[in-house]
Order: C-alpha cells, then structure tokens, then sequence
C-alpha cells in the first residue's frame, strides 16, 4: 500500500468512528485484527465490533479526532497518528485529551492496532460530582507525586 492510501484508511477509519457507523468502521479493519486498549484487547471484527459498541453506550462518545503535533506518518505497512481526542462522557462532560494510535497493515486492512491516551486525564475533564472529582484529584496528586513543578528543577541530560 502507497503512504497516501494508508493514510486515507486511517482517516476513513476515524471518520467512521466519530459518525458512529461501526459497519463503516469495520470495513477497514481485517477479519482476524487485533486492537489493544486500555480496557483489553479485541480481537477480530467481531471483538472490535464489541468494543465500538460498548465505548459508545458506557463511556463516552467520540466526537472528533483532531490531528495533533505529528499528525498521520507512515512507514511502510506501519502508521502512527497523533491527535486530540474530543468528546462527551456518558454525564454529559466534553473532554480533550492527546493520544497515540499505532497501527499495522496487512493486504489493505488494520491488521493491528493500539491506542494509547491519558485516561487520568480524562477523568479529570469528566469528573461530575464532589465525590468524583475528589477522587480523581487524589489519584492525580498520588500520580504526580516527587514530580518537579518547574522545568529548570529538572535534572540535566548527561554527556
């Protein structure tokens, strides 16, 4: 596959996740794919078709996947994509978080696939009520804990 036809996959692949159409979705996606997420990993159409399902009524709803930094690069049957992810949590909380997908193609299709994006962070766009938002910001502080605050307190690369 030609970098451009990758590419145009990968956006027609997003595209058919932000209108929701999974039949659209799959159809970029090989029988036996593998897609590795947060919450497990889904194999098959059938496995992805599962997880667009569950994502869309217990999660949130994606609404946008805006390029970010890197863009879409693509090497060979490999691509990588950098955006934003835009959207509203089940309670109604519109969220913006960076995130990585990785992807493997084999005979036009997404072999494979991982996604990777900062669910911490999430959390913290969408947390709701008093009790959430309090928990949230424990995790949070217990996750940054020992981090420096300012850029120069950061220890210097070695040469």
């Amino acid at each position: 596959m030609s970098d451009g036809t990758i590419e145009s996959s990968i956006r027609g692949w997003l595209e058919a996740v932000e209108r929701r159409d999974v039949e659209k979705a799959l159809s970029f996606v090989a029988e036996d794919a593998i897609w590795i997420t947060n919450e497990g990993i889904f194999k098959g159409r059938q496995g992805w078709r599962s997880y667009l399902i569950w994502m869309d009524e217990h999660e949130f709803a994606v609404e946008k996947f805006e390029d970010a930094g890197a863009g879409i690069i693509v090497d060979g049957n490999n691509a990588v994509s950098h955006y934003i992810l835009k959207g509203q949590s089940i309670n109604g909380m519109k969220f913006a978080v960076p995130g990585v997908c990785l992807y493997e193609f084999k005979d036009g299709k997404i072999q494979h696939h991982t996604t990777i994006f900062d669910r911490l962070l999430l959390a913290k766009q969408v947390a709701k009520g008093l009790a959430e938002r309090e928990l949230v910001s424990i995790l949070m502080s217990r996750a940054e804990k020992g981090l420096p605050r300012k850029a120069e307190n950061l220890p210097l690369p070695r040469s």
